[in-house]
């Protein structure tokens, strides 16, 4: 697929006179001008180059396809301004062409300020809808982890409430039967079933974030911190996958419970582990970004410019496709045929925990790249 500048616009036109004269009227106005006399050719030119800007659409096309139907199969390939272009002012024709999402139409002849004029509206409305839709998203997002993080930390204080009930009863009956009880087997079972459980529900509060740590928080040099976890790390590998370390050795501490940021990051190793198959390879990197704003679609608790130490952990595996990526860190998803789909959904709620961002990038088949990003200490 070719790469382009973004000034490229298509013009479906099977006129050459007139394709001539639009041709020489965006040269002036420095665009890229291409054209294609059929439906099915610009179809493929579509397909083939991802640099375009804006498409101009004769409605009547020679061959088996008119503007109207290529348009609509352009937009199921890529997601760009369509201006129609038409010498007749038929009014059925023009409806039919409005229920494809257009951004307008010229009547032929054209003159050249109505062209110049009717592109850069339909650029500019098009980067706005694009805007919109990108925050749209982002607020659905942000409300959809707010309400699963009410539900989750409301559903785990209850079932923790009625495990402590469970463990301390089944206590009491095993010390007034003692030892030597024939149930007593049965009731210690019962006791670490709920102590397990409990564990459990430890975790779904660490997503939230509403959880106690078991000690406050205190500076860490993760660098260091990740040479410590250095032997842990490589016992936890059993596949045939090396692990690489690009470390910072000046970096700035963070501020952070001991406990949180160690499961930080052995989940995230155990979530690239489990992302390779038979043999690959893991970078886990750290540094530091300054006055670095965090991009709206990414998991982040604000997005004004600030100082970050950040955590990066990359692996050669599967890749995420899109729908996986957006639901990576909900509480219970997993893509893998093991696990309880808790690893990352706690990871998510200790960064929350600790105003931080977590920025994504993996693609089906190419791996994935997990960077966890810290606000640096202030002293």
């Amino acid at each position: 697929m070719s790469h382009k500048n973004k000034s490229q616009v298509l013009i479906v036109e099977d006129d050459c006179l007139i394709a001539d004269r639009l041709i020489n009227i965006l040269t002036n106005e420095s665009y890229e001008a291409i054209n294609v006399e059929t439906g099915e050719a610009a179809i493929q030119y579509a397909r083939e180059n991802d640099g375009l800007l804006l498409i101009l659409m004769d409605i009547r096309l020679k061959g088996e396809m008119d503007g109207v139907e290529a348009a609509e199969k352009i937009r199921e390939i890529i997601d760009i301004p369509v201006i129609y272009l038409t010498a007749y002012s038929d009014r059925s024709l023009i409806q039919r062409a409005r229920k494809t999402n257009s951004s307008g139409y010229l009547i032929k002849p054209i003159r050249a300020s109505e062209l110049i004029a009717a592109i850069e509206m339909a650029i500019s409305k098009y980067q706005l809808d694009k805007q919109q839709k990108e925050l749209n998203a982002r607020i659905y997002a942000i409300r959809k982890r707010e309400s699963i993080g009410l539900m989750a930390s409301a559903l785990a204080h209850h079932y923790n409430n009625l495990t402590m009930i469970v463990q301390g009863n089944t206590e009491l009956i095993a010390e007034i039967l003692g030892q030597e009880s024939t149930v007593d087997n049965f009731l210690q079972k019962i006791v670490q079933a709920s102590i397990r459980t409990s564990a459990l529900t430890q975790q779904v509060l660490k997503y939230t974030g509403m959880y106690a740590s078991e000690a406050g928080p205190i500076e860490i040099n993760i660098s260091k911190l990740i040479m410590e976890l250095d032997p842990m790390i490589k016992m936890s590998v059993l596949k045939d996958i090396t692990v690489t370390y690009d470390l910072a050795q000046e970096i700035k501490s963070i501020i952070i419970a001991d406990f949180d940021i160690r499961q930080l990051i052995v989940e995230l190793v155990a979530n690239a582990i489990a992302a390779i198959t038979e043999s690959g390879h893991i970078t886990i990197s750290t540094g530091e970004l300054c006055n670095y704003v965090v991009p709206p679609t990414e998991f982040s608790v604000n997005n004004v410019p600030n100082d970050y130490v950040f955590l990066e952990i990359k692996d050669n595996g599967c890749g995420m496709d899109v729908s996986t990526k957006e639901s990576m860190f909900d509480p219970f998803f997993t893509s893998h045929s093991f696990g309880r789909g808790i690893g990352l959904a706690a990871v998510s709620g200790i960064v929350k925990k600790c105003c931080g961002s977590i920025l994504v990038d993996s693609v089906p088949g190419g791996g994935t790249c997990i960077k966890v990003l810290f606000p640096v200490l202030d002293k």
